[in-house]
């Protein structure tokens, strides 16, 4: 948990414990969701749901990926997944 002045980050990363056989390279995926009622937003009318990911949601899940994955070693092939909420 990450706060700010009026703002928290909660930030979970997951790791396989063994590479599958052939990989080459490294699969690490990132997902920034922010949710509306987060924001004080309750979506209206049919779908009460959380919608596909906005353009600032997958632009904000690029920013975390680029400065993160040069931190692994370049031999690290396991699956990683980070998920920001």
């Amino acid at each position: 948990m990450l706060p700010g002045d009026q703002t928290q980050v909660l930030t979970t990363v997951v790791a396989k414990k063994e590479a599958d056989p052939g990989k080459d390279f490294f699969p690490l995926a990132v997902f920034y969701q922010e949710k509306f009622y987060a924001a004080g937003k309750i979506p209206g009318g049919y779908f009460k749901r959380e919608a596909r990911p906005t353009e600032k949601e997958t632009l904000t899940s690029r920013l975390i990926d680029r400065p993160i994955r040069p931190l692994f070693p370049d031999e690290f092939k396991n699956d990683v997944q980070i998920m920001s909420r």
